[in-house]
């Protein structure tokens, strides 16, 4: 799964989507990747354009913010550390 950052941009991991897969699908895969590499996805919060969901694990903590008007996931993160061991965790290609 591909990721991509904005320049200068250190709080957020965002995804290609090149398959035009889903929301539903891509959302599935990152929780899949992410619950594969020992991240738990702990609560889920519903927002009028987005649903925000927590995760921590392996001392990491972040949000995957899923859009629901088909503008796909965006991870948040709180500090560069999270986000470049996230990158890394994508890159995997798993």
């Amino acid at each position: 799964m591909q990721t991509f950052r904005l320049e200068g941009d250190i709080k957020h991991l965002y995804f290609r989507n090149y398959e035009r897969r889903s929301d539903r699908e891509e959302l599935a895969e990152i929780m899949q990747i992410l619950t594969d590499n020992g991240f738990e996805v702990k609560d889920k919060l519903m927002g009028p354009d987005c649903d925000l969901y927590t995760c921590q694990g392996n001392g990491l903590r972040f949000a995957i913010c899923a859009n629901i008007v088909g503008d796909g996931s965006t991870i948040c993160v709180e500090d560069e550390y999270t986000l470049e061991c996230l990158e890394r965790i994508f890159e995997k290609g798993m």
